[in-house]
């Protein structure tokens, strides 16, 4: 009984040893979580179906017809549910049906609904196809070739009994959620009930069956492609002498610093303070310091210093944005110098594939797809699909998350729907799965005075001193100019007064259209009054390369010289430029600190800076309902403090002021944490629902069930884990990417125009524009489209270079296009 055969070399690869190596995998990969059984079993299984004759006949001859037609994704899954199932609540049928789930979507493109949200039983049905699987045959030849009866038997009773340790940990995690919860429990919509509970313990009893699913997805490619490579598959090895080495670089670069003032003793007080602290395994942690106090590498000594103590296998960087991501990951591999064992993942790193002479694509793609590099440093969005997109291609590298440490860095930015599933699924890592986590950032929101609040370690603030610390490093005054809203002729004129005092000035505004009128308008004013200041533009409508060379240019602008910069939000972070006065449309409070963090930003200047927050009637935010909310717990702040600054210790991005905006903005946002889900704006939902359910009890899905069976869902997993990986969505991805003619983009155009490129090539070419593209919003696209401003190019969006702009990049106005076009 073969599982593969290499047509090219004629090399073949026994049912038996195919199995067993994946079994073997599977076990290690899960020994973090204490389910290392369970995952044998799984990986034992899971290719049951191939022993039958129909299969081993198909792959002999290599019929490409017959691709995807001949089953043998359920026998395995069929077995342990037939033989070890027992409805009810026994450990043994719990055990069988997460075993079951994990086989059957491992043949699929992902983790299944086990019962769909129209009420259909999708387990039974992927268990028990129409199709022929030849079952008995499976069994017979399986057990001949592969593995014992017994055997299968007893690793399943040993399995059931980490599963019940497994439902056990669980509970008692849920309980110290409930334990530590302090919000108002005179609040009935607060109270965290049984029903609460239950919705908690099933979620997790899903991230297990996640962890499980990744461990043999990822067993099960590795040794699949090591065998066709003709490689030798290799068991992870302890990083303890990495870390020391890595370790002693950092320390060395960073000792070697002298202090030259306040703020450098008090940047070299928080890394120590970082390095010293590895009292406690695992556990939730945070670093609370303003911009430019230098957490990067403060955090990144925490995480090699527990990472040594405690032998952790890999350390995570999850950066919100490319621009942090990208920034921060050349210092760290500057410092570190071991570009090789750090994996940088995310949409903009490029590698040349045209010309990879020593497979780094293939490397790179491979471990992009496992995260089993030592380091590995991505983004929030990368994390959070991995977490819980429902695609075998995020889930494999789940697994890899165990027994790491995490840093999370501007963690506030955090869409506050996936409040809940996140700090349920960060309670689970750290508690079951060995990992500690460091949340990183100025405003740290407000995670623990909620329904399940996150589990943090005792001693969990690596900086108590925190007033301190921001007095030592306060670089600007917040100045409130939202009693008077600004239209847009009030607010240039504001911004051209602030010329007679300052040299560089910084913009900032929460739309595009906001930001691209101010911009034109204050270009006007000040060509008009024939003053002398240079007008940059920054906003997502310029490609990347283009708001790279202007950020550069902003670096490197003569202090002596006037320039005034109009941007938007994306400005905020990642961006490693100061300037003497920035002014800030109304938005969240964290967002002020943020804009603050651009302003006086090396505390170059004697006095300090000056951050004005505004109120700019003239820009629509109808749509952005986070900015909408996040604007009425920011006026609420600016009231109290005008009645009392001295609540806030006179500053208002002072620690106080952020606890009490992050207190109100939760407060008011409650309901939206567990994601909810309109039945309007998803075809497949039967009613409203939420995110949260969808990966838990399901109730809604159970009811459909109910309707159409007359009888109750018997199964104790209930998730719909494919819907809610189809549902889920870090960021708005109704958009598209467009190559647009700057510099060499236009090149690239040209080339694809060519016509005679090969797939590679082109594959080659998309990967090296991307830095040449611009995400375009469907409405927009279709505003485009009507004016016939984009071509399909081998099926890469092509934008004529007449509707871009050297200053304001993307031309989007109906007004402006239609003039284009005659």
């Amino acid at each position: 009984m073969l599982a593969h055969i290499n047509h090219d070399t004629g090399e073949t690869q026994t049912l038996e040893n195919h199995v067993k190596e994946v079994a073997k995998f599977a076990s290690v990969y899960s020994v973090s979580a204490r389910l290392s059984k369970t995952a044998e079993l799984i990986g034992l299984v899971h290719d049951m179906g191939k022993a039958t004759d129909e299969f081993q006949k198909y792959m002999r001859e290599n019929d490409q017809s017959k691709h995807g037609k001949i089953n043998h994704s359920a026998c395995g899954g069929r077995y342990i549910s037939e033989q070890f199932s027992i409805h009810g609540k026994s450990p043994g049928e719990l055990t069988s049906e997460i075993i079951s789930a994990v086989v059957v979507s491992h043949h699929h493109q992902g983790l299944i609904d086990l019962i769909s949200a129209d009420g259909e039983d999708i387990l039974e049905q992927k268990l028990n196809p129409n199709k022929e699987t030849f079952y008995a045959q499976a069994q017979e030849n399986f057990f001949n070739n592969c593995e014992k009866i017994e055997t299968i038997k007893s690793i399943f009773d040993e399995a059931s009994l980490e599963i019940m340790a497994l439902h056990e940990d669980i509970i008692s995690i849920v309980k110290k959620i409930e334990e530590n919860s302090h919000f108002d429990k005179t609040d009935k919509t607060d109270k965290m009930d049984e029903f609460s509970q239950n919705l908690a313990i099933d979620f997790m009893l899903g991230a297990a069956t996640r962890l499980l699913m990744s461990c043999l997805l990822d067993a099960d490619r590795y040794d699949t492609a090591c065998f066709m490579n003709g490689e030798t598959a290799e068991l992870p090895m302890s990083n303890r002498d990495l870390w020391q080495d890595l370790s002693q670089k950092l320390d060395s670069k960073l000792d070697s610093i002298t202090p030259k003032n306040d703020i450098d003793k008090a940047r070299a007080n928080i890394s120590q303070t970082c390095r010293d602290a590895t009292k406690h395994a695992r556990g939730i942690f945070q670093l609370s310091v303003p911009t430019g106090a230098g957490k990067t590498f403060s955090s990144l000594r925490f995480a090699l210093n527990n990472a040594i103590k405690y032998n952790k296998d890999r350390i995570f960087y999850i950066a919100p944005f490319k621009a942090i991501l990208e920034q921060n990951a050349d210092e760290i591999k500057k410092i570190l110098r071991c570009e090789n064992l750090i994996l940088e993942h995310h949409s903009d790193f490029l590698i040349d594939v045209e010309n990879d002479k020593n497979r780094k694509y293939n490397d790179y793609k491979q471990h992009t797809e496992r995260w089993n590099s030592p380091i590995i440093l991505t983004t929030m969005v990368q994390f959070l699909n991995t977490l819980f997109l429902g695609k075998n291609r995020s889930v494999r590298r789940f697994h890899n998350l165990g027994n790491s440490v995490i840093i999370l860095d501007e963690v506030q930015a955090l869409p506050l729907e996936m409040t809940h599933i996140f700090t349920l699924m960060l309670n689970f890592l750290v508690q079951k799965f060995g990992v500690t986590i460091l949340m990183c950032t100025a405003t740290q929101p407000d995670f623990y005075n909620i329904k399940y609040p996150l589990l943090m370690n005792e001693d969990s603030q690596l900086t108590p001193n925190i007033s301190d610390i921001f007095d030592t490093f306060k670089r600007v005054d917040i100045i409130d100019k939202t009693q008077t809203p600004f239209d847009v002729q009030m607010l240039t004129d504001f911004v051209v007064s602030l010329m007679n005092k300052h040299r560089h000035i910084l913009v900032i505004l929460n739309t595009k259209n906001a930001a691209k009128e101010v911009a034109n308008s204050v270009k006007n004013v000040v060509k008009n009054a024939n003053l002398q200041s240079e007008i940059m533009y920054i906003t997502t409508n310029l490609c990347p390369q283009h708001r790279h060379k202007i950020i550069e240019e902003i670096k490197n602008y003569p202090k002596e010289k006037s320039l005034i910069c109009v941007a938007t939000n994306l400005v905020e972070a990642g961006v490693d430029f100061s300037f003497d006065c920035v002014v800030r449309s109304l938005t969240g409070l964290d967002s002020v600190v943020q804009a603050a963090g651009r302003c006086n930003r090396g505390g170059q200047k004697p006095e300090r800076g000056e951050v004005y927050i505004v109120n700019y009637k003239d820009e629509d935010v109808s749509k952005l309902k986070a900015v909408v909310s996040s604007q009425g717990s920011s006026r609420e702040i600016l009231y109290k403090f005008s009645a009392k600054p001295e609540n806030f210790s006179n500053d208002l991005i002072s620690p106080r002021a952020m606890d009490m905006y992050y207190s109100i903005h939760f407060n008011k946002s409650k309901n939206l944490f567990d994601f909810p889900l309109e039945k309007k704006d998803y075809t497949c939902l039967h009613e409203k629902t939420d995110l949260l359910e969808l990966l838990s009890r399901n109730g809604p899905a159970q009811r459909e069930f109910k309707k159409k069976k007359k009888f109750d869902f018997k199964y104790p997993i209930r998730q719909s884990f494919s819907t809610a990986g189809e549902i889920f969505k870090v960021i708005d991805d109704d958009s598209e990417g467009i190559l647009v003619a700057y510099d060499k983009g236009l090149e690239f155009i040209n080339e694809l125009r060519d016509g005679r490129l090969t797939s590679q090539q082109i594959y080659a070419i998309t990967r090296k524009a991307q830095r040449y593209s611009v995400s375009v919003r469907r409405t927009d696209l279709e505003k485009l489209n009507k004016v016939n401003a984009v071509k399909n190019v081998f099926g890469v969006l092509v934008l004529d270079e007449r509707y871009y702009d050297e200053t304001f990049g993307l031309i989007t106005d109906e007004q402006l296009l239609k003039s284009l076009l005659y």
